[in-house]
C-alpha cells in the first residue's frame, strides 16, 4: 500500500463519508464530495469518454467529470459517468471491493426496444375516452407490440437498485410516465443479466408500472440479439 493510499484512507476515516479502492494503478474514492484531482483519477480509470457514443461528450468539463454511485451490497457498487445530459445517457462500471486490484468493469446490457408498426397507432383510441377505456386501449395495443434486443454499454433513463440488489432501468417516453420500458438486471455474474421486463407502448394508459405488461424470461431469452 502506498503512502498516498494511507493518507486517503485516514482522511476517509476522519470524514466517514467515502470508500477507496485500488483499481489497477489508481487509488479511487467513492464519495459525493470528490476533489478535482479525485474526479480526474476516476476519469482516467474509466477511460472516459471513450465508451460514450463516438467518443464525444459535448458538455464535458475537464475539471469536473460527472459521476454517480449505486450501492449493490456485498462490497460491490456501480460507478457511472454521464455521456449525454439531454437524455441522461451513461456508462456503468462495476467495482468489486472483494478484489480491489481489479479494474472497473464496463457493463454491457441487453436492451429491448419495440419494432414500430404504424397500425398500432390507429383504430382504438378516442379523444373522449375515459381513463378506464384508455387503460384497456393500452393493454390491447401492447398485445401486438413486438420487441428486438441489442447489446450496449450506453443506458438512458433513471436508475436505482432494488431491495434484492438488482439494477432497475426505468425509461419513460413522456413527461407523465405513461409509456416506456422497465428493465430489471441481475449482476450476480459480474455482467448484467436481463431477468425482468415490463413495457407500455401506448402513452394513453397508466403510469403505474405494475399495470404494464410483463414479459417472461423465455420471451426475453429467445429474442435475437444485435450488437450496437
Amino acid at each position: 500500500m502506498t503512502n498516498r493510499t494511507i493518507i486517503i484512507l485516514l482522511l476517509c476515516l476522519c470524514l466517514g463519508s467515502c470508500v477507496t479502492v485500488e483499481a489497477g494503478k489508481y487509488v479511487l474514492k467513492k464519495s459525493d464530495r470528490l476533489s478535482v484531482e479525485e474526479r480526474l483519477l476516476w476519469r482516467t480509470a474509466l477511460d472516459f469518454p471513450k465508451h460514450c457514443r463516438d467518443g464525444i461528450y459535448e458538455w464535458d468539463d475537464e475539471n469536473h467529470p460527472r459521476l454517480g454511485f449505486l450501492e449493490l451490497g456485498d462490497n460491490r457498487y456501480i460507478v457511472y459517468n454521464m455521456c449525454d445530459l439531454s437524455i441522461n445517457q451513461v456508462n456503468m462500471f462495476l467495482i468489486d471491493m472483494n478484489t480491489p486490484e481489479a479494474k472497473p468493469r464496463l457493463l454491457v446490457f441487453k436492451t429491448l426496444v419495440e419494432i414500430y408498426d404504424p397500425k398500432l397507432d390507429s383504430g382504438f383510441y378516442k379523444e373522449d375516452s375515459t381513463d378506464k377505456q384508455n387503460v384497456q386501449y393500452a393493454k390491447r395495443i401492447q398485445e401486438d407490440v413486438k420487441y428486438m434486443a441489442y447489446t450496449t454499454s450506453l443506458l438512458a433513463g433513471s436508475f436505482f437498485v432494488d431491495t434484492q440488489g438488482r439494477l432497475i432501468v426505468d425509461k419513460r417516453s413522456n413527461a407523465k410516465g405513461t409509456c416506456g420500458t422497465y428493465s430489471i438486471y441481475s449482476l450476480d455474474s459480474g455482467q448484467p443479466e436481463l431477468v425482468g421486463f415490463r413495457a407500455q407502448y401506448s402513452c394513453h394508459g397508466s403510469n403505474d408500472v405494475s399495470r404494464w405488461k410483463s414479459y417472461s424470461r423465455d420471451y426475453i431469452d429467445n429474442l435475437n440479439v444485435l450488437d450496437q
